[in-house]
C-alpha cells in the first residue's frame, strides 16, 4: 500500500508539473494569473516533500521545484525566470516516475501511465481553478484527459482481475466494486461543469481528485 501511495502521488505530481509548465510558458495569462499559479506551485512542492520518506528519489524534484518557486519572478517567468531549474525539476520528476515504473510488472506500468494522466490532470485542474485561470481550453481538456485515463485504468484493473483465480476473485469482488465506484464518482464530479456549461467549481474538482486518488491507490495495491 505504501508503494502504491508513493507511485500515485509521484505520478500525479509529475503530470501536474508538466501541465503547469505548459501553462506558464505557452498560456496567454496576465501577471496576476501568473503570480497565482506560482503560489499554487508551493502545493506541489509540499506534496513532493511529504512523499520523500516513502521514496527518497522524490527529494530531487522537491529541491529543484522549491528553488524555482523561490527564485521565479511573478510577471516574467517566460523571459527572465529560472526556467532551466523548472526544466530540471520536470526531468527529475520524470526520472522518479521511471524508477518507480521500472520496478513493476507490465500491468503495473500500464496502470501507472493511466494514473499519471488521471491524477496529474486532476491536480493541475484544481491548481488552475485555485489560481482563477481564465484559460478555458484547459478547463475543458483536462477533464476529458481524465475521463480517457479513467477508462484505461478501469480496463487495466479488469485485466488484472481476470488473471486472479476464480475462487480468490469472489473474495475481491467488493474491493473491485469499491475501486470502480470511487473512480466513477470522481469522474462524475469532475465533468459536471462540462455538462452544465458552467465554470468549474473548486469543491467539485477537489472532490473528484480525492475520489480519484483513493481509487488509484487501491488499484495500484490491487494490481
Amino acid at each position: 500500500m505504501i508503494n502504491a501511495i508513493s507511485a500515485v502521488v509521484a505520478s500525479g505530481l509529475m503530470g501536474a508539473q508538466l501541465v503547469l509548465t505548459l501553462v506558464l510558458l505557452r498560456g496567454e495569462i496576465c501577471p496576476g494569473q501568473r503570480g497565482r499559479i506560482h503560489k499554487v506551485l508551493w502545493g506541489l512542492v509540499f506534496a513532493w516533500l511529504v512523499i520523500v520518506p516513502l521514496d527518497v528519489w522524490s527529494l530531487l524534484p522537491f529541491v529543484t521545484l522549491a528553488g524555482f518557486a523561490v527564485m521565479a519572478k511573478t510577471g516574467k517567468t517566460r523571459e527572465k525566470g529560472p526556467l532551466p531549474l523548472l526544466y530540471l525539476s520536470n526531468a527529475l520528476a520524470v526520472l522518479v516516475w521511471i524508477i518507480g515504473a521500472a520496478q513493476g510488472a507490465l500491468l503495473e506500468v500500464i496502470a501507472q501511465v493511466f494514473t499519471t494522466g488521471l491524477v496529474g490532470a486532476a491536480i493541475s485542474h484544481l491548481a488552475l481553478v485555485q489560481a482563477r485561470s481564465r484559460l478555458q481550453a484547459f478547463h475543458r481538456i483536462l477533464p476529458v484527459v481524465g475521463l480517457v485515463s479513467a477508462i484505461g485504468l478501469m480496463l487495466t484493473m479488469l485485466a488484472a482481475a481476470l488473471a486472479i483465480p476464480e475462487a480468490q476473485l469472489e473474495s475481491e469482488a467488493g474491493r473491485v466494486g469499491m475501486m470502480s465506484g470511487l473512480l466513477l464518482a470522481g469522474v462524475a464530479c469532475w465533468v459536471v461543469h462540462l455538462v452544465t456549461q458552467k465554470p468549474a467549481q473548486k469543491v467539485l474538482v477537489a472532490a473528484a481528485l480525492t475520489c480519484i486518488s483513493f481509487s488509484s491507490v487501491m488499484v495500484g495495491a490491487f494490481i
